[in-house]
């Protein structure tokens, strides 16, 4: 009888350390892809160009990127980014841009809110005005007037599927409604 009962306390110590123990470690993995998550959120909201799993000079032809644009009513479309270089995580050096209606725009990026050079369509070369730092002006070959807003990249990546600019739910983070509310 008193065995009975030292087998049921065993048992009990058994299925609540297992239960604690499955806790634990639930708690551990959700809070480390919170913060993983969380980092994620944060160079979304910054804006910064942001190149997962991208080594040092590779081509930026194997990315899938573009940039967002202003024309001179301040109306928004993308350019897509059609060679360049990422270096330590961020495009940098010379990059070409093709807007949607096809014009090319030749750039030197210095870093992540500064272009040098803006070659136009008719070979010309102009040196933009800087707007803040992180908005730069340039007369396109028809004279019309762009801001390469540089803070405003989305930067796909093939192999890893991270998005810049626009936050991807991704199934564990049903764990977690509160990085819902950012």
């Amino acid at each position: 009888m008193e065995q009975d009962i030292y087998t049921k306390r065993s048992k009990f110590n058994l299925v609540t350390g297992v239960a604690v123990g499955w806790l634990l470690a639930v708690t551990i993995i959700f809070v480390l892809l919170n913060n993983s998550l969380r980092e994620e959120i944060e160079l979304v909201r910054s804006g910064d160009i942001y190149a997962k799993s991208v080594t040092e000079d590779k081509l930026a032809d194997e990315l899938f990127a573009t940039v967002g644009l202003l024309d001179e009513d301040g109306n928004e479309y993308q350019a897509r980014v059609i060679s360049g270089k990422v270096i330590d995580n961020q495009l940098v050096g010379k990059v070409e841009l093709e807007t949607e209606n096809g014009t090319i725009i030749n750039a030197t990026i210095i870093d992540k809110t500064t272009i040098s050079t803006v070659e136009l369509e008719d070979g010309s070369v102009t040196t933009p005005k800087l707007d803040n730092g992180a908005v730069t002006e340039a007369k396109l070959a028809d004279g019309a007037v762009v801001n390469i807003k540089l803070s405003s990249v989305v930067l796909r990546i093939r192999a890893s599927e991270v998005v810049v600019g626009t936050l991807i739910i991704r199934a564990p983070v049903i764990l977690s409604p509160a990085l819902l509310t950012y």
